[in-house]
């Protein structure tokens, strides 16, 4: 203790490491890669998972630690006063590691990524500040990569899992209102194209509590509507059909009068065209006969001079078969003529 730069006394405490060193032990998992430890303002260990490392007096600043001389046994060598006989000796690490415990030795705070043994350790360190003049002390963190990283990995996994599950059920809740919404916009649009085919039997379902039920109220009103248009436009349809079954008949039992009466007038004109074809041959067969009338005068004149002829020649062959038959007789009897 000073006072006005003269030394009035000195104050000295001795301070039992094993609480601190209880400490770090609870807050560090070698298992899992994750050490801490206290180093004083000089770079030694104060408190360390590993004991070695506050045996050995391991200085972080030095890079040397103080190890016991053995002998050929392998037993601790004592000097004449039977106190352990000790030396110094070098240990090493990455260049970044002392720059991180020079950082922390200055007051500093923060982290940093290392090499260490072949292995890769995420690094974090602060400073313990200590009332009065003395050198502040600093706790530093190691946690292995692959161990903080298996927490990071872990977490993501339980994340992407939670997103995927909640994506499955937002799915599942837009499929499953999807349906709700679609089905019945599926089945009017059925319902409308089977009206646009012309059935409009089917009626859509009018219970639905949104704006697809005023829909469905509004097509079954107008499939009732057009439904009914079409049964009278079917009716006087049929009418108008039976109607012009009517009068195809009449025009064709007007066709067959005018037929009849064309056939009429043209039997007239071929009447009319046979009398007078009647009345020129009559003209013709009475000339004819007139002309046959002389000509059987003629003919009946000389039938007369024909029979006249026919007697006098029967006359004369009378008279020549008389002469033959007397010459005959003549000829049959020569002796009795003589």
């Amino acid at each position: 203790m000073y006072d006005a730069g003269h030394i009035i006394g000195i104050f000295a405490v001795d301070l039992k490491l094993d609480y601190l060193q209880n400490i770090m032990e609870q807050f560090s998992d070698r298992e899992n890669g994750e050490i801490s430890f206290v180093i004083d303002g000089e770079g030694v260990v104060v408190a360390h998972p590993d004991n070695t490392q506050v045996e050995e007096q391991y200085n972080y600043r030095t890079l040397k630690r103080t190890v016991s001389e053995t002998d050929a046994k392998n037993q601790a060598v004592t000097d004449a006063d039977g106190n352990i006989v000790t030396r110094e000796e070098d240990f090493s690490i990455s260049d970044v590691y002392r720059q991180v415990i020079a950082d922390a030795m200055s007051g500093n705070s923060g982290s940093a990524r290392i090499k260490e043994d072949q292995n890769t350790y995420y690094v974090s360190y602060a400073s313990i500040p200590l009332k009065g003049d003395s050198d502040s002390w600093s706790v530093i963190t190691l946690r292995e990569k692959s161990a903080a990283m298996s927490s990071v990995y872990r977490t993501a996994a339980i994340s992407v899992t939670i997103v995927l599950a909640a994506i499955v059920l937002a799915i599942l809740i837009i499929v499953i209102v999807a349906r709700r919404l679609v089905n019945p916009v599926v089945s009017v649009t059925k319902l409308i194209g089977d009206a646009a085919d012309g059935d409009f039997q089917n009626r859509a379902d009018e219970t639905i509590p949104n704006e697809l039920g005023i829909l469905s109220r509004s097509f079954n009103k107008l499939t009732e509507k057009m439904s009914g248009i079409l049964v009278t436009v079917t009716e006087f349809t049929t009418k108008v059909v039976e109607g012009s079954d009517r009068l195809n008949g009449i025009a064709g039992d007007i066709d067959g009068t005018h037929q009849s009466v064309e056939r009429i007038a043209q039997g007239t004109q071929d009447q009319s065209k046979d009398a007078r074809n009647v009345v020129d041959r009559a003209a013709d067969l009475e000339e004819n006969f007139r002309e046959l009338q002389k000509k059987s005068s003629v003919l009946l004149n000389n039938a007369r001079d024909t029979m006249k002829s026919g007697q006098q020649s029967v006359k004369s062959v009378t008279g020549l078969k008389n002469s033959n038959t007397v010459t005959e007789r003549k000829m049959k009897n020569p002796t009795r003529t003589s």
